[in-house]
Protein backbone atom coordinates (compact mmCIF):
# COMPACT_ATOMS: atom_id res chain seq x y z
CA UNK A 1 0.00 0.00 0.00
CA UNK A 2 1.37 3.38 -0.91
CA UNK A 3 2.23 5.93 1.75
CA UNK A 4 -0.38 8.32 0.32
CA UNK A 5 -3.13 5.90 1.38
CA UNK A 6 -2.17 5.81 5.07
CA UNK A 7 -2.77 8.48 7.70
CA UNK A 8 -1.63 8.52 11.33
CA UNK A 9 -4.39 8.81 13.93
CA UNK A 10 -3.60 10.10 17.39
CA UNK A 11 -4.90 12.61 19.85
CA UNK A 12 -2.60 15.55 20.51
CA UNK A 13 -0.84 15.02 23.84
CA UNK A 14 -1.84 18.48 25.01
CA UNK A 15 -5.49 17.38 25.07
CA UNK A 16 -4.69 14.61 27.56
CA UNK A 17 -2.74 17.05 29.69
CA UNK A 18 -5.64 19.49 29.55
CA UNK A 19 -8.09 16.79 30.66
CA UNK A 20 -5.83 15.84 33.57
CA UNK A 21 -5.37 19.46 34.61
CA UNK A 22 -9.14 19.86 34.63
CA UNK A 23 -9.53 16.67 36.67
CA UNK A 24 -6.94 17.83 39.21
CA UNK A 25 -8.70 21.17 39.54
CA UNK A 26 -11.93 19.30 40.25
CA UNK A 27 -10.08 17.12 42.77
CA UNK A 28 -8.81 20.14 44.68
CA UNK A 29 -12.29 21.65 44.63
CA UNK A 30 -13.68 18.46 46.16
CA UNK A 31 -10.89 18.44 48.73
CA UNK A 32 -11.86 21.94 49.73
CA UNK A 33 -15.40 20.74 50.45
CA UNK A 34 -14.44 17.48 52.15
CA UNK A 35 -11.18 15.59 52.58
CA UNK A 36 -13.09 12.30 52.56
CA UNK A 37 -13.71 12.60 48.82
CA UNK A 38 -10.00 12.71 47.96
CA UNK A 39 -9.30 8.94 48.09
CA UNK A 40 -12.28 8.20 45.87
CA UNK A 41 -11.33 10.91 43.39
CA UNK A 42 -7.69 9.76 43.34
CA UNK A 43 -8.85 6.21 42.69
CA UNK A 44 -10.85 7.31 39.65
CA UNK A 45 -7.96 9.39 38.33
CA UNK A 46 -5.68 6.37 38.66
CA UNK A 47 -8.20 4.10 36.88
CA UNK A 48 -8.60 6.48 33.94
CA UNK A 49 -4.92 7.15 33.27
CA UNK A 50 -4.93 4.78 30.23
CA UNK A 51 -8.48 5.51 29.05
CA UNK A 52 -8.59 5.82 25.23
CA UNK A 53 -10.24 9.25 25.33
CA UNK A 54 -9.12 10.83 28.60
CA UNK A 55 -5.89 9.08 29.52
CA UNK A 56 -2.41 10.47 29.23
CA UNK A 57 -1.26 7.56 27.08
CA UNK A 58 -3.81 7.45 24.28
CA UNK A 59 -3.67 4.69 21.65
CA UNK A 60 -2.32 5.54 18.22
CA UNK A 61 -3.39 3.97 14.96
CA UNK A 62 -3.25 4.16 11.20
CA UNK A 63 -6.20 4.90 8.94
CA UNK A 64 -5.88 3.19 5.56
CA UNK A 65 -7.80 2.86 2.32
CA UNK A 66 -7.12 0.17 -0.25
CA UNK A 67 -7.45 0.27 -4.04
CA UNK A 68 -11.10 -0.86 -3.84
CA UNK A 69 -12.01 2.15 -1.70
CA UNK A 70 -12.44 0.17 1.54
CA UNK A 71 -11.43 2.07 4.67
CA UNK A 72 -9.75 0.42 7.62
CA UNK A 73 -8.37 1.37 11.01
CA UNK A 74 -5.52 -0.57 12.57
CA UNK A 75 -4.71 0.06 16.21
CA UNK A 76 -2.08 -2.28 17.54
CA UNK A 77 -3.20 -5.85 16.86
CA UNK A 78 -6.79 -5.03 15.88
CA UNK A 79 -8.10 -4.06 12.44
CA UNK A 80 -11.54 -2.58 11.90
CA UNK A 81 -13.20 -2.34 8.48
CA UNK A 82 -15.05 0.94 8.04
CA UNK A 83 -17.18 2.87 5.59
CA UNK A 84 -17.19 6.66 5.47
CA UNK A 85 -20.45 8.24 6.62
CA UNK A 86 -19.54 11.94 6.85
CA UNK A 87 -16.55 14.26 6.69
CA UNK A 88 -15.83 17.77 7.97
CA UNK A 89 -12.85 19.60 6.61
CA UNK A 90 -11.07 22.50 8.24
CA UNK A 91 -7.92 24.32 7.24
CA UNK A 92 -5.64 22.10 9.32
CA UNK A 93 -7.68 18.96 9.95
CA UNK A 94 -10.24 16.55 8.52
CA UNK A 95 -12.75 14.88 10.82
CA UNK A 96 -14.23 11.66 9.49
CA UNK A 97 -17.25 9.81 10.89
CA UNK A 98 -17.34 6.12 10.03
CA UNK A 99 -19.72 3.21 10.35
CA UNK A 100 -18.59 -0.38 10.70
CA UNK A 101 -18.55 -1.93 7.22
CA UNK A 102 -20.19 -5.26 8.06
CA UNK A 103 -22.84 -4.20 10.53
CA UNK A 104 -23.59 -0.57 9.72
CA UNK A 105 -23.29 0.28 13.42
CA UNK A 106 -21.83 3.60 14.42
CA UNK A 107 -18.07 3.52 14.22
CA UNK A 108 -15.34 5.90 15.34
CA UNK A 109 -15.11 9.59 14.62
CA UNK A 110 -11.49 10.38 13.78
CA UNK A 111 -9.55 13.58 13.22
CA UNK A 112 -6.50 13.62 10.96
CA UNK A 113 -4.25 16.63 11.51
CA UNK A 114 -2.46 18.25 8.60
CA UNK A 115 0.70 18.87 10.61
CA UNK A 116 1.30 15.15 11.15
CA UNK A 117 0.66 14.13 7.54
CA UNK A 118 2.89 14.40 4.44
CA UNK A 119 1.57 16.77 1.74
CA UNK A 120 0.67 14.10 -0.89
CA UNK A 121 -1.18 12.03 1.73
CA UNK A 122 -3.03 15.12 2.97
CA UNK A 123 -4.20 16.06 -0.54
CA UNK A 124 -5.31 12.47 -1.21
CA UNK A 125 -7.27 12.37 2.06
CA UNK A 126 -9.08 15.63 1.23
CA UNK A 127 -10.07 14.30 -2.20
CA UNK A 128 -11.21 10.95 -0.76
CA UNK A 129 -13.18 12.63 2.03
CA UNK A 130 -15.00 14.91 -0.41
CA UNK A 131 -15.72 12.04 -2.80
CA UNK A 132 -16.69 9.66 0.00
CA UNK A 133 -19.31 11.96 1.47
CA UNK A 134 -20.88 12.46 -1.96
CA UNK A 135 -20.99 8.69 -2.45
CA UNK A 136 -22.50 8.20 1.02
CA UNK A 137 -25.19 10.79 0.23
CA UNK A 138 -26.06 8.97 -2.98
CA UNK A 139 -26.27 5.63 -1.14
CA UNK A 140 -28.54 7.20 1.48
CA UNK A 141 -30.85 8.70 -1.17
CA UNK A 142 -31.20 5.41 -3.04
Amino acid sequence: MSRANQWPIRRPRRMGLFAWALALAALFSLAYVSLYTMPVALYFLWRFRFHPQWGLACPAGVLTINDKGEWGLSMGESFLRLSLARAWQGMGWVTLRFTEAGTGCAGPELTVWRAGTPAPAWRRLCVLAAGGTVAAAHRGAA
